[in-house]
């Protein structure tokens, strides 16, 4: 079930059902890296949507570890492969 939840909404780019990364939370990022890291690490987010979903895969991860591990891994090497194909395609344009 868990695989299912997460390999579904994974090809929608949102986490469990919610947008995992709010517009707020790219300015943040971009403009005060430092801050987003801090809030990050203080746990001071207490009450957004990402530390949520942050909270509730830490919980997963405790009782189903080799399925959270399995499935962020395949998440991970999707990402990793989109990027380099960009990557490699904009060196192509380029050379």
């Amino acid at each position: 079930m868990i695989k299912t939840i997460l390999l579904t909404n994974n090809q929608q780019h949102t986490f469990f059902g919610f947008g995992f990364c709010l517009e707020s939370d790219e300015e943040l990022f971009e403009d005060n890296p430092e801050e987003y890291i801090r809030r990050d690490i203080e746990g001071s987010d207490v009450d957004t949507r990402r530390r949520a979903a942050c909270d509730l895969v830490k919980a997963l991860s405790r009782y189903f570890e080799p399925q959270i591990t399995e499935v962020f891994g395949q998440y991970i090497t999707v990402k990793v492969t989109l990027f380099f194909k960009l990557l490699f395609s904009i060196v192509s344009i380029f050379s």
